[in-house]
């Protein structure tokens, strides 16, 4: 669905703002409430309310053009595509956000796109469902198709921090810098 776990959202948010990423994209954006929540975190808190007065910048991507809605306003572009294949990894970013996405990709493909998210970026936080929540095309979108299961112990590899834990496990991992 085009939601994520609302319990995770003041600890996503504190960490997007504790990084403070002067550029930041978020795969998968469904309704795009993250996007108007790192847009106050990021400008709002500081005056900068307008999108002339802006000074980060967030992009978003969704493989489903019918969740578009004026949330989607807070972002600075919003690209309409598949973010999973090997063309459209985002590389140079000073945060990725993947808030319940990373499950809708086979294990394969996820672990092979987690991968090049953290070493090619400086910051990655993810947000995925805790055991098995099957979840087959919603809304008519086949890309929520729940594919693949975490336990969270996953991230352990890359040295993830722990945000939260509860129905999903959001966690933040340091990438490449720059």
């Amino acid at each position: 669905m085009p939601i994520s776990d609302i319990h995770a959202i003041p600890a996503i948010v504190n960490e997007v703002y504790r990084l403070q990423p002067e550029r930041m994209i978020e795969l998968g954006i469904g309704f795009g409430k993250y996007g108007v929540l790192c847009r106050e975190v990021l400008d709002a808190i500081y005056g900068r309310c307008r999108p002339d007065q802006w000074r980060r910048t967030i992009h978003g991507v969704e493989g489903f053009d019918q969740y578009r809605n004026p949330c989607w306003d807070a972002y600075d572009a919003v690209e309409v595509r598949d973010f999973s294949t090997a063309s459209g990894r985002p590389s140079g970013w000073d945060l990725v956000l993947m808030v319940d996405s990373l499950e809708h990709l086979e294990p394969a493909a996820g672990g092979e796109l987690l991968e090049y998210l953290v070493s090619n970026n400086r910051s990655v936080i993810v947000s995925v469902p805790r055991g098995p929540m099957p979840q087959g095309a919603t809304f008519g979108n086949e890309f929520e198709c729940h594919r693949t299961t975490f336990s969270g112990s996953e991230f352990a590899q890359y040295g993830a921090t722990v945000l939260h834990t509860g129905i999903c496990c959001a966690v933040s991992i340091r990438g490449n810098p720059r």
